[in-house]
């Protein structure tokens, strides 16, 4: 529900009931309003969060100990030369 044309709102920094909210006869902001507030505010978006890089995910994988221990195990499969279980039956 929004405020009718002149009423008081919340804005945050300001207290409750400090703003003077004026909407245009469509029941959306004015251009002046909106350009006001762009400047005052700035852009309504999100700052986007940094990604983690693979290397980091891989590495933070191998800090598990099981996951260590089964690719010990991989490797001594495959070294032990058993194709098998190794998952080369697949193919």
């Amino acid at each position: 529900m929004s405020q009718p044309s002149g009423t008081s709102a919340d804005v945050p920094g300001q207290g409750r009931g400090t703003a003077l909210v004026t909407e245009a006869p469509d029941g959306g902001l004015s251009s002046a309003e909106a350009a006001e507030r762009l400047a005052r505010y700035g852009p309504n978006e999100l700052r986007r969060a940094r990604g983690t890089p693979l290397w980091q995910m891989i590495l933070g994988q191998l800090r598990d100990p099981l996951v260590v221990v089964l690719l010990v195990a991989a490797v001594l499969t495959l070294a032990a030369g058993d194709w098998t279980d190794a998952g080369s039956s697949c193919w």
